[in-house]
């Protein structure tokens, strides 16, 4: 049964390891095919950063991880290396473009889906890496000191995207108007029942959410979350050439990969006994 647990825990690390992978590599390759479409992103950054002149460098420091690391993640070869970078890379994204940008229409996402990448990274570095035995030989110093609590990383791996939907979540049903609205647009649905949609994808996001962060049957939300998370994909941001709209459609990817590996990863405790 143990054997069988570590195969299937395996098996969700892989599955999430290369959506997190793909995330982060392929605006890496649009940003060497398209530098200046992405340079504009750079102004948010305060103004004694941007005084230092360096920001045209960090661009491509920042590009070479995404590419390296995605790759790294996707192999499953020494991902680990990347998890930190990335987290890091959420974090000062979040500071400098995701809040900033007052002026953009998908803010609030553009913030959540930010903090759940901070988070979502720095679980993976804490569950090792994801390879298999012909890549990657040998014994990682790291993983012998943070493997035996590999359950940490599996657990803020189901917190982040609990604490997406759950914010999520609440937030439109505060705004349940205006959601439901745009929620029986994006669907056809009118009048009362384009309503009971957008309450119904409410709730469902809250009580999902909140099941994540509990760890509490959380299993049973997973395939409408991901349901949920399609339908949004297909009906709203897949629609949107900007690039922007390929972040956002890479991150409704990206959270599709994540509830899909949670029905795989145990991450139901803390800490594992030993």
């Amino acid at each position: 049964m143990k054997q069988i647990n570590k195969s299937q825990n395996e098996l969700g690390l892989r599955i999430l390891t290369i959506f997190a992978g793909i995330f982060f590599l392929i605006p890496g390759i649009f940003k060497v095919l398209f530098p200046s479409d992405f340079k504009v992103f750079l102004q948010g950054f305060p103004e004694f950063i941007v005084s230092l002149g360096i920001l045209g460098f960090l661009f491509w420091v920042v590009t070479f991880l995404q590419i390296v690391g995605g790759i790294s993640l996707i192999s499953g070869f020494k991902s680990r290396i990347f998890a930190i970078p990335f987290s890091i890379i959420s974090i000062v994204a979040l500071l400098t473009v995701a809040i900033t940008d007052t002026e953009s229409s998908i803010q609030l996402i553009s913030i959540l889906s930010h903090i759940f990448g901070a988070i979502l990274y720095f679980g993976l570095f804490f569950t090792g890496n994801s390879k298999t035995k012909s890549l990657d030989k040998g014994n990682d110093y790291l993983d012998n000191i943070i493997s035996k609590n590999k359950r940490i990383g599996n657990a803020l791996i189901r917190i982040s995207v609990g604490f997406f939907f759950t914010v999520a979540g609440a937030l439109h049903l505060i705004f349940i108007s205006g959601y439901s609205e745009f929620v029986g647009q994006a669907i056809g649905l009118t009048g009362i029942i384009g309503f009971l949609a957008g309450l119904f994808a409410a709730l469902l996001e809250l009580v999902g959410g909140l099941a994540l962060l509990t760890g509490k049957k959380y299993k049973l939300f997973l395939p409408y979350l991901v349901v949920l998370t399609l339908t949004g994909l297909f009906t709203v941001v897949i629609g949107d050439s900007s690039k922007i709209g390929l972040i956002n459609i890479l991150f409704h990817v990206l959270i599709i990969g994540t509830l899909t590996s949670l029905n795989f990863l145990d991450s139901t405790k803390l800490f594992s006994k030993k």
